[in-house]
């Protein structure tokens, strides 16, 4: 294309202003073919995203196939005028087509190896993978094509039978190709051609020997001034080309470059294991960037951590049952990983206070128990340090409380104990009453209704020992005056 755009224009009237750069009426071609798809792609994204039809976009593609129309009605596609001959015309039409299905196909392959790079944001697979079609496909060598070539290479790290795999010079990057390719039939040596046959064969090839030689001349011309273009540009640039059609010999899929990954535990013979991907773990494996989930199993105790690979080896240090002191006199024994504690641990501080649980990333995390130096205990779920999810809080003077936490407060529904006897069953926000709750007192009273910052504050019903009730509103723990 002798103008390089590669923005797809946002305005007909940007569009009209685009195809008037170009000088001949092949890049005219080329442009509005390659914009049209780009337009009719976005087209449909916008149906399923919106569920309606965009009016710009369609005026747009309707455009660009009247101005394809207009231009074939007085010349060839690729700009060589040729006779008003109902028979050379259909010929030049015949080439057209067969190449504009070579570079559907082309853009669609580009699409799949999109696609199947997009299956990396998965964070687990199903360990029963081999039952899988795409497994079995790729054992049987049943695989013909780049996308499921390349989709059953990022699950296994290796190539489908069937299928090749090459090293660059750098010695990191991947490249899949086909081996086993489908014999081409043969025609007779007694078949003779038709009249149409030759006559078909006389007009392509006195265009083709016109169109090769004006490559020729442009990028002698273009010297060393010539710039780099775009993947979609290079595409383009492949229509011209109609002598060669696509090889499906070499299936090309984008360099994957892989880095090494090693895991050191002590005590040494941990049993490692990659818990998002089928190939089992070995020292060294070699694996593309992106997350991975590790479980590390030495005897009785077992580690599941994640560690993302992105430009560059990785090394694990894992260390079960080990001793950590800390300068203010701390101490924890359990599981570190790269430094922190890391797994199941008891932590140990100087004032008496003990932590033993679950740890990630040196920080209280999952269930464990945390016992006070004034005899408090608490037991549930922790996140980041703090009590979080369901557990249980108990005071040293025998109240209770059972409930949901939410960033080491009481926050959701739960039920208080007190050591007098009362008890309150319901909703809680930053520690105290809120919303929705009922509590008896130790005389037998009950109210039930609303509650705010620890009060009875709007609707509710007190119902005294003796019988009686008050229905009403509430304020600050009182009735409103006039109720």
């Amino acid at each position: 294309m002798g103008r390089k755009l590669k923005k797809v224009p946002v305005t007909q009237a940007e569009f009209k202003k685009n195809i008037k750069t170009f000088g001949t009426k092949l890049e005219k071609i080329e442009y509005l073919n390659y914009t049209k798809v780009a337009l009719q792609k976005k087209l449909k994204e916008y149906k399923k995203n919106k569920g309606k039809n965009n009016i710009r976009l369609q005026k747009m593609v309707d455009y660009a196939e009247r101005e394809i129309n207009r231009i074939e009605e007085l010349n060839s596609s690729i700009g060589i005028v040729i006779s008003p001959d109902l028979e050379k015309q259909n010929s030049v039409k015949t080439v057209i087509e067969k190449y504009d299905h070579q570079w559907e196909n082309t853009l669609k392959s580009q699409h799949d190896l999109v696609t199947s790079i997009e299956l990396l944001d998965e964070d687990k697979i199903d360990l029963d993978q081999k039952n899988s079609k795409l497994i079995n496909k790729g054992v049987a060598g049943e695989i013909d094509n780049d996308f499921e070539a390349n989709t059953y290479y990022l699950l296994t790290q290796e190539p489908p039978k069937g299928w090749e795999s090459k090293r660059s010079n750098t010695g990191k990057s991947v490249i899949l190709f086909k081996t086993q390719i489908p014999k081409k039939t043969k025609k007779s040596s007694k078949q003779i051609p038709n009249k149409t046959e030759k006559s078909s064969n006389k007009v392509i090839f006195p265009i083709l020997i016109i169109l090769i030689f004006g490559i020729y001349l442009t990028n002698y011309y273009k010297g060393k001034n010539r710039e780099e273009v775009s993947p979609d540009e290079l595409i383009l640039k492949s229509k011209k080309i109609v002598s060669e059609p696509l090889q499906e010999k070499e299936a090309y899929v984008p360099p994957i470059e892989k880095y090494k990954l090693r895991i050191i535990s002590d005590p040494k013979g941990a049993k490692v294991r990659i818990l998002n991907i089928i190939p089992p773990f070995k020292q060294g494996i070699e694996l593309i960037p992106r997350k991975y989930i590790l479980e590390v199993t030495n005897n009785n105790d077992k580690v599941v951590f994640d560690t993302t690979i992105t430009n560059g080896d990785v090394t694990k240090n894992v260390f079960f049952r080990k001793t950590k002191s800390f300068p203010n006199g701390d101490k924890y024994v359990g599981v570190i990983i790269d430094g922190k504690r890391h797994g199941k641990g008891m932590l140990t501080r100087t004032n008496g206070e003990k932590y033993k649980g679950d740890w990630k990333y040196d920080k209280e995390n999952g269930q464990g128990t945390y016992n006070f130096a004034n005899g408090n205990k608490y037991v549930g779920e922790f996140k980041d340090g703090k009590r979080h999810g369901q557990g249980t809080f108990t005071w040293s003077d025998g109240g209770v409380y059972e409930g949901q936490y939410k960033n080491g407060k009481t926050n959701g529904l739960g039920t208080f104990r007190s050591s007098s006897g009362s008890k309150y069953i319901g909703g809680f926000k930053n520690g105290a009453y809120s919303g929705q709750g009922k509590y008896f007192f130790t005389n037998g009273d009950i109210f039930e209704g609303e509650w705010k910052d620890g009060k009875m504050d709007g609707n509710g019903t007190y119902t005294y020992s003796d019988g009686r009730k008050y229905v009403g509103e509430w304020k600050d723990g009182s009735p409103v005056v006039g109720n």
